[in-house]
């Protein structure tokens, strides 16, 4: 009987450490403390928004100034970026955001978490619609997820960004 017993149990575990592994076998949006950031793109169609021009280019979609399309109309437009964490799934904001060019799958090479603020509060940071080999430069987004919520604090193309730093470290005297 005890021998029926150990062998049910080694069943048992052997069968749960497998299901684990194959429930866990893709950590492509996977960050430290539980956390899934997870993306929604879709097709973007013109017709379904009002387009804004600055002279023949493309520069407002719905009232806003857009980032990705790098001048031309958008292929796709970020559908949906959640956060989730032991049972809670926040929406981060993700206006204006087109041609992304992340999935699920490479996520981790564009965006990353950082606690901030405590146990339960993250920054999330990440860089969109760049391509190296058509030497187009990304649009940098930053996010801070609060308990209570979240808040997109930045956007904005990297050109800005790094205009915007040099600035701030010349006026106030800081050495890079």
């Amino acid at each position: 009987m005890p021998r029926n017993i150990i062998q049910t149990f080694i069943t048992i575990f052997i069968t749960m450490i497998t299901t684990a592994n194959f429930v866990n076998a893709s950590n492509d949006n996977l960050y430290q403390d539980g956390i899934t950031l997870s993306i929604t793109n879709k097709a973007f169609n013109p017709q379904s928004h009002k387009i804004g021009y600055c002279g023949k280019t493309p520069c407002i979609i719905d009232g806003k100034f857009f980032y990705g399309g790098n001048g031309i109309m958008p292929k796709t437009e970020v559908a949906g970026l959640e956060f989730k964490q032991e049972g809670r799934t926040i929406k981060l904001d993700t206006t204006s955001m087109y041609d992304s060019g992340i999935t699920n799958k490479n996520i981790k090479e564009h965006i990353t978490v950082e606690r901030y603020f405590g146990k339960r509060s993250y920054r999330i940071i990440g860089y969109f619609g760049g391509d190296k080999s058509k030497r187009i430069e990304p649009y940098i987004v930053h996010w801070l997820v609060l308990p209570g919520g979240s808040v997109r604090n930045h956007i904005g193309d990297y050109e800005s960004l790094t205009g915007l730093v040099y600035k701030v470290n010349e006026d106030f005297n800081i050495q890079q």
